[in-house]
């Protein structure tokens, strides 16, 4: 049962006393339209943990400041609920026929993501951890 996420050093570009209004408008400038062979600085934040494996998360994870095994398992299962909740929508968008940007979830989807990870923490607790998984992954 993972129940606290405060593991995570919140990345400088995300303020911490911001609300989730706050967090989305600052998340919206990193949107950009997604393209199979894009360079991955151009990708936003969501295009970049839809097209993660728990697998290169792992990988990653281990490369980065050698995290507790408890940390990766906090960063896979996160993940793995994000995908199971997200990639979902963002499937049926691609099915009747909308392109484009990978968006951020819904307070209602970050809503479901607390449910399946059974944690307390708030939506935009978790939108911050996303987004902190997500810097991780981009490549230095």
């Amino acid at each position: 049962m993972i129940q606290d996420f405060q593991v995570f050093t919140i990345p400088s570009t995300v303020e911490r006393s911001g609300s989730y209004a706050d967090a989305e408008e600052a998340d919206s400038k990193n949107l950009s339209i997604q393209h199979p062979y894009q360079h991955p600085y151009h990708q936003s934040d969501w295009a970049i943990l839809n097209g993660t494996s728990l697998q290169q998360l792992r990988r990653r994870l281990t490369q980065d400041n050698a995290p507790t095994a408890d940390e990766i398992a906090q960063c896979c299962a996160l993940l793995s609920s994000y995908h199971a909740v997200c990639r979902f929508a963002l499937l049926q968008r691609r099915a009747q026929g909308h392109l484009g940007v990978c968006l951020a979830p819904s307070e209602p989807q970050l809503q479901q993501i607390a449910q399946k990870l059974n944690s307390d923490n708030s939506p935009a607790q978790l939108r911050l951890v996303l987004l902190t998984i997500a810097q991780r992954l981009r490549p230095i």
